[in-house]
């Protein structure tokens, strides 16, 4: 054939990013033959090839392709250009169109478009990226036998070996080689280029799922358009994805904070800690060789200024039990947006939210609503107070922020003396220290107030001791489960050990990420919330509580909190066997609290801190953000999350191994030895 014009599909599965991504189901129909179908609707085009590597992780991919009979070619991993110089020597192609895996929604009438204006103009290289018009992910470009020949042959720099059409181009003529070629782009009469229908993340995925799920098979890229208009929340989800937000390459080579190291000099200048969070400084990383921000998350994964991307153990400290960006979630609050955010009455929606709380957890009679998990201890300490008409608090564990609490703790600068004196320490899992402080200070405590489980498994029997000693000297019990809420078990602690304590404190998992809290507790004990004064203007705003109401429910419906407890068994299951096959396994442990497992030092023969910080600083290296605790949410248990953690989890204590038994481990921290907060836990 003459003026044969064949397509060719650059495709890997080896995607850090969204793993064989090509192979995932788009309607239950594989990424890849969604493409090539809608490739073969092109009028023009003789022959299609699908041009993969030759790793054996490709294996999948090509018995697939070789089941449906689609021409396919393997060759080089990294040299692409060598792929498509063999092919197009193979089929002595006159003209080559060049399409990409990652474009499933890719249009045969743009395609046809590119081809017709070659082929009448007799040019080198026809692009819609050039000035991009069209959504990303209608990449389209094709270019003469010749001008790939002429490529293949100047061509040095791997850069261009792998992209193919760099040295054609030329939109990158400062970094690399660029060729004299007659160029031609096809625009669009409306600009849509800042639409993303790309395919390189979960989010992604999601989007165009949602597409192939709604439109008949033979859409054409303007009945996308009129449906993301038809539907706004789809459509402002997908501008979320597509504000100067584009996927950057996990770099290949060691991660670079350049972004973050910036943004920090700036940040320090107006914001005390560049942060708003004591957890979330600087002051708890690795500074100079770690990341100091994030630009966005989804499901378990984020991705920091630089373009570096993580699998994420911290979760916004453990706001997110579903996963970043749950779509879920996300489409509820869009919907409320619309509706309203704040009104000058309460919204029914408070009422809703309260009603399935009671309905789930066990201390929960009535209910009202915070921002934060010290809204919600304080508006308990001060409600038990009222209820006693008594002063003194006992603590155990970690209560927030307000002057009551932190001033039991090395950071309580700017406390009273006098308000210090009111809170006593009590020891977890030990009634005995409980029982001789309400002795000791008999008919003075208000309230016991602890975390009914956390790092250290609860003694149930302990639990029900200090129940016993509330009621026998007539003691508010609160437990605070701004934590173990929704993570333990739907209901709390409490529902798990059968222990009811008189208020409780909700939060963190609620609304995955929204913020809101609750107390809850009896009713004789929550109707003096009419006499004391807790009032807030956003207690009852409506996306948080519209988040909560949706994300309960889905952790409900899917029985989520077992999956994510069975996730975490399985992971500090695989991780301890890790571990132990190593030279650290006399010095690190994964905890078996599977809820919440926690890594556990054990006899490092260097200072805490400096273990901590190289543990840290290699963990960002694998590609981990991980603190101390696997904090576990919905997203971890799909996507091969667990294989890709366990394998950068085996790196990191490979290359930890030599530098903590080396002789001095300190050479090997490339940023700043953290700094601890205060420990409670």
């Amino acid at each position: 054939m003459k003026n044969k014009i064949i397509a060719i599909i650059q495709c890997r599965l080896n995607s850090r990013r969204l793993p064989n991504k090509a192979i995932l189901k788009l309607n239950k129909v594989p990424v890849i033959i969604r493409m090539l179908n809608r490739v073969k609707k092109s009028k023009l085009i003789n022959e299609i090839w699908v041009a993969t590597g030759i790793s054996k992780e490709n294996d999948k991919l090509c018995k697939l392709l070789l089941k449906k009979n689609i021409r396919t070619f393997r060759g080089d991993d990294n040299n692409v250009l060598s792929r498509f110089m063999d092919i197009a020597s193979k089929t002595k192609a006159k003209y080559i169109v060049r399409l990409t895996a990652d474009c499933p929604l890719v249009d045969a009438s743009i395609i046809d478009k590119a081809i017709t204006s070659i082929t009448k103009y007799k040019l080198d290289y026809v692009s819609n990226i050039l000035k991009r018009t069209y959504p990303d992910g209608l990449d389209v470009e094709v270019f003469s036998r010749n001008t790939l020949k002429k490529t293949f042959e100047n061509v040095t720099d791997d850069y261009s070996k792998e992209h193919v059409t760099t040295y054609m181009h030329g939109l990158h003529k400062k970094k690399y080689k660029k060729g004299q070629f007659k160029k031609f782009n096809i625009e669009n009469a409306i600009n849509f280029s800042h639409m993303r229908w790309t395919l390189d993340e979960e989010k992604d995925f999601h989007f165009i799922n949602d597409i192939f799920c709604n439109l008949k098979n033979d859409f054409f890229w303007e009945d996308v358009l009129e449906y993301l208009t038809k539907y706004p929340e789809k459509l402002i989800r997908n501008n979320m994805i597509g504000t100067g937000l584009k996927a950057n390459k996990v770099n290949k080579k060691k991660k670079a904070f350049l972004k973050s190291n910036k943004l920090f000099k700036r940040a320090i200048n107006t914001v005390p800690l560049a942060s708003q969070t004591f957890s979330k400084s600087y002051t708890m990383w690795p500074k100079g060789n770690s990341p100091l921000f994030f630009d966005r998350g989804h499901g378990a994964r984020v991705v920091d200024p630089d373009g570096n991307h993580y699998i994420d153990y911290i979760l916004g400290l453990l706001p997110i039990t579903l996963g970043y960006c749950d779509p879920d979630v996300d489409n509820a609050v869009i919907q409320q947006i619309m509706k309203g955010t704040i009104f000058s009455l309460p919204s029914t929606l408070e009422m809703k939210l309260s009603e399935l709380l009671v309905s789930i957890i066990p201390s929960a009679e009535m209910v009202r609503f915070g921002k934060n998990g010290s809204d919600a201890t304080t508006a308990a300490i001060r409600l038990a107070r009222a209820f006693t008409n008594r002063d003194l608090i006992a603590v155990a564990g970690y209560h927030g922020w307000h002057d009551w609490y932190i001033g039991s703790s090395s950071r309580n600068l700017g406390v009273p003396k006098s308000v210090e004196k009111l809170t006593k320490k009590f020891t977890f899992n030990d009634a005995e220290s409980l029982k001789y402080l309400l002795s000791k200070y008999h008919n003075k405590f208000a309230c016991v107030i602890l975390e009914p489980s956390g790092l250290i498994d609860a003694d149930k029997s302990f639990l029900k001791s200090v129940r016993e000693l509330c009621n026998k000297h007539k003691v508010v019990l609160i437990f605070d489960e701004v934590i173990s809420g929704f993570r333990i078990n739907l209901g709390g602690a409490q529902k798990k050990y059968n222990v009811i304590p008189d208020l409780s404190c909700f939060g963190k998992g609620m609304a995955n990420g929204y913020p809101i809290s609750a107390i809850v507790g009896k009713r004789k004990i929550m109707k003096i919330m009419k006499e004391i004064f807790f009032s807030t203007t956003f207690g009852g705003e409506t996306l948080s509580i519209t988040a909560a109401l949706t994300t309960i429910k889905k952790l409900k419906r899917l029985n989520i909190v077992e999956k994510n407890i069975n996730y975490g068994k399985l992971l500090s299951e695989r991780l301890n066997k890790i571990i132990n096959a190593s030279k650290l396994k006399n010095y690190i442990e994964i905890s078996k609290v599977y809820w919440w497992p926690r890594i556990i030092l054990k006899d490092i023969p260097i200072t805490e801190d400096l273990a901590v910080s190289l543990l840290r600083q290699e963990f960002i290296e694998q590609g981990l953000f991980l603190g101390s605790t696997f904090n576990i949410c919905y997203a971890h248990t799909k996507n091969n999350i667990l294989k890709l953690t366990t394998e950068s989890f085996h790196r990191s204590i490979e290359n930890l191994s030599v530098k903590l038994l080396s002789k001095n481990p300190k050479i090997y921290l490339k940023g700043d030895t953290i700094e601890k907060t205060f420990k409670v836990r």
